[in-house]
């Protein structure tokens, strides 16, 4: 029935309950419908994303990893509504007589009016940067560098990535040691380039 609904307005199944639309950009708008499920009820609450192949190849690549279908940038899709809140949610209950269809269709037609429009906001490598250094990036130390590198602003990703190694001063931890590799790696790929 979700599947279904979102199909509806461009989005095809990825994995679990993610959901991709590509765009001719090189991009893509990501969809992921978060569900809490209790006894009676199942909540769902979406989540509005972008995603650039190209950008998370390279950081896959200096990561050692293959590749998954996460965003680039996320956002619930309540934050873009006119309310502006982290509360709305679509409500499916076992004994309400209440059209699972029609609601589903309902959150089809939000994603579609709003959501869509916000994803489309971020077709180029320029609007994704601005909207990584506008914090709507889960993975800004990895994503920030590399899309400077893309972008061709090699002297940038640099001293970004100088500049958070910098910042990790002393730890030891697995997070910390994981960002140098990831790093070295991506300065690897920049002299590569030149």
């Amino acid at each position: 029935m979700l599947s279904t609904a979102v199909a509806a307005v461009g989005f095809r199944h990825s994995t679990g309950q993610t959901y991709l639309a590509p765009h001719d950009s090189g991009t893509s708008g990501w969809l992921g419908l978060q569900m809490r499920v209790e006894a009676d009820t199942f909540d769902v609450s979406p989540n509005l994303g972008v995603r650039h192949e190209d950008l998370h190849l390279v950081v896959d690549r200096a990561c050692g990893r293959r590749s998954e279908p996460t965003p680039t940038l996320v956002r619930l899709l309540g934050y873009v509504m006119p309310q502006n809140s982290s509360l709305i949610v679509w409500e499916f209950r076992r004994d309400d007589d209440t059209d699972w269809v029609a609601q589903a269709a309902n959150m089809a037609q939000h994603i579609e009016s709003y959501g869509i429009p916000w994803m489309d906001r971020f077709r180029s490598l320029d609007e994704i940067l601005a909207g990584i250094d506008a914090g709507l990036s889960l993975h800004r130390p990895y994503l920030r560098p590399a899309a400077l590198m893309l972008l061709n602003r090699r002297a940038e990703a640099l001293e970004q990535l100088d500049e958070d190694v910098r910042n990790l001063g002393y730890r030891t931890d697995l997070a910390a040691a994981h960002f140098r590799r990831f790093a070295e790696a991506l300065k690897t790929q920049l002299d590569a380039a030149t």
